[in-house]
């Protein structure tokens, strides 16, 4: 009897799940083919409202990853060997207002994002060609005077790409003092600006000033078929003075001294008070000489002798050679 009402509580609680799970659950559409093997082809059908669908195309560097972004929908392409992408067929949602486009080289730098209007209308519409802004990236993070710098990026092959650098008049001091106080109008003197000339790669790189310790900002732009290269990503740069490199070496150098400093002084007076300082040592020193000797037996003496007949051979090869040039 037991059995019989434990096996219609179960059959009543599978029922009732069930009946909830089919009541509640919102449901998709979904024709698939089945079996599904390799290479089968599968079709899904979901009514999410859009309004039209457009045709993106245009250069970049090549071998370049393009996203392509909207409301609801995203698209990613790979350009070719030349630079030329296509992202077909995206469908562009009603709350949809533009399209955003963003490139990352081979090296992961990526392009600052390039946001177009969508089209208003409900049919299939060409967008291009789209001319997407160079990358760049500098060759390191932190610069000190008379240290060669260079920045390098990736562009369009074989294309002339102009450099825009301006040089920052805010001083070392008033540069440090601005991330705790504001500082006054900041002053940007532009430099000539620098040509340089992409490979059949996409890339391209220049050198920049480290004579003086002042702060730069730089961006590429440049021309393609007499339109213009969107402007690449502004970075900000400075150039510290090499008292700041002494500095950094000295302070972290400084205050390890005066935690030990400050460690040893206060173990001092607490073991001259109550003397368990001395007696721990007194009692791990047996365990401590123990492990000591098999330092030196496993580690230590191998070692040495590791050394020593390095320090052999290299004199031996020596002698060796002079005697041969002798001869």
């Amino acid at each position: 009897m037991i059995k019989i009402i434990y096996q219609i509580i179960t059959f009543n609680y599978l029922y009732i799940t069930i009946f909830a799970m089919c009541f509640f659950l919102p449901t998709t559409k979904v024709l698939a083919q089945t079996p599904i093997q390799s290479g089968s082809k599968v079709t899904i059908e979901a009514q999410l409202p859009f309004r039209s669908y457009v045709r993106l195309y245009g250069y970049t560097s090549p071998r370049t990853i393009v996203y392509a972004d909207a409301v609801r929908t995203e698209g990613l392409t790979v350009s070719d060997s030349n630079g030329f992408f296509v992202i077909d067929n995206l469908s562009l949602s009603n709350e949809a207002r533009e399209i955003c486009l963003l490139a990352r080289d081979q090296e992961e730098r990526t392009s600052s994002p390039l946001c177009l209007p969508v089209p208003q209308t409900v049919i299939k519409k060409n967008i291009g060609p789209i001319i997407m802004p160079p990358t760049l990236s500098l060759s390191h993070n932190i610069f000190y005077v008379g240290q060669r710098i260079y920045a390098e990026g990736k562009s369009l092959p074989n294309q002339q790409i102009s450099i825009a650098l301006f040089e920052e008049r805010s001083g070392f001091i008033k540069r440090n003092l601005s991330k705790v106080f504001t500082v006054g109008t900041v002053h940007a003197f532009a430099i000539p600006q620098l040509e340089v000339k992409t490979d059949s790669h996409g890339n391209f790189n220049f050198s920049l000033p480290s004579a003086k310790s002042i702060g730069f900002r730089v961006f590429a732009k440049g021309q393609f078929q007499n339109n213009p290269i969107p402007n690449s990503r502004t970075i900000y740069f400075f150039v510290n003075p090499k008292s700041y490199l002494l500095l950094k070496m000295l302070i972290p150098l400084l205050l390890w001294t005066m935690l030990f400093t400050l460690l040893s002084v206060t173990g001092l007076i607490y073991d001259r008070k109550t003397g368990n300082i001395r007696q721990f040592i007194k009692e791990i020193q047996p365990e401590l000489k123990i492990l000591l000797s098999d330092l030196n037996e496993k580690k230590w003496r191998p070692a040495a002798a590791m050394i020593r007949l390095k320090q052999k051979r290299l004199w031996y090869n020596l002698r060796e050679y002079l005697r041969l040039n002798q001869k």
